[in-house]
């Protein structure tokens, strides 16, 4: 495998990346391999995309979790693989889509080891603060709840604070099932979030689901104060969110790449 395009530097979301977390790539769309060709080139920005005219007669594909937001067609492309089934902007619709959810890392994001009563956090909210999670952080420490949230941490920061969280509340971007779901289900958090179209499809189960920030408030306080029926839901979400793996969800793009050895990029 080798990996193409921009680099971004240690900035990610304002946070400052640590040195050996700064993605490099071995190339860029151009830079041909004179021992090497690819069997499959997968795009994971948005377009327009650039093609190495070397590369005629290989699946080119898009994989992207943000179809939610826009929309990646581009002449040239062959198959997409999408996170989001229901969505207005780029749903799952045409014969060139497969339904491609998030998911988790289960190296990276392992069960807690630590008892939920000996949690340091009642709840946890990592991640972009957009408007209406700002509206749900402060409500929330306006009803006296113990919240950790922001814009940040990320990698093994990020996994141990949910580690010490009783509660992982979730609000999605735009009604879209995001990696976090998944990843402190697996981490085996409470999961409280908002209710996202694509839970049915995904036969989602053990997840806590809440229609507004009121609601979301009082179901904190409901969850904490019933420690014995929040770890069984835990356990429910934790079994639901096992087979989820990014290992799981590329061995669907190679199954198609198996299946599909006729589609090539022109």
């Amino acid at each position: 495998m080798r990996t193409v395009g921009p680099h971004f530097g240690a900035q990610c979301w304002g946070l400052q990346l640590e040195a050996s977390r700064v993605w490099v790539g071995d190339g860029t769309i151009d830079t041909v391999w004179p021992d090497w060709t690819p069997e499959l080139v997968i795009y994971s920005l948005m377009p327009p995309y650039q093609f190495n005219p070397r590369y005629r007669g290989i699946p080119h594909v898009v994989d992207t979790v943000d179809n939610h937001f826009y929309n990646f067609r581009q002449e040239g492309i062959n198959h997409y693989f999408l996170a989001h089934l229901n969505t207005p902007v780029m749903p799952v619709e045409k014969p060139s889509d497969t339904w491609l959810p998030c998911a988790y890392d289960p190296v990276a994001f392992t069960p807690s080891p630590i008892p939920w009563s000996a949690r340091q956090f009642d709840v946890v909210m990592l991640g972009a603060m957009y408007p209406n999670r700002l509206q749900m952080v402060g409500a929330m420490r306006r009803a006296g709840i113990a919240l950790q949230a922001g814009n940040g941490e990320v990698y093994d920061q990020y996994r141990d604070i949910y580690h010490r969280a009783r509660i992982s509340l979730c609000l999605s971007a735009c009604g879209d099932v995001a990696q976090r779901i998944f990843e402190t289900a697996a981490m085996k958090c409470l999961v409280l979030t908002d209710a996202c179209a694509d839970f049915a499809p995904l036969n989602a189960d053990g997840l806590v689901i809440y229609q507004n920030i009121l609601e979301a408030v009082e179901k904190v306080k409901y969850w904490l104060a019933n420690p014995a029926a929040a770890e069984t839901m835990i356990e429910r979400s934790a079994a639901w969110a096992k087979p989820h793996t990014w290992d799981a969800r590329a061995q669907t793009i190679l199954n198609w790449l198996a299946a599909n050895p006729h589609r090539r990029n022109q």
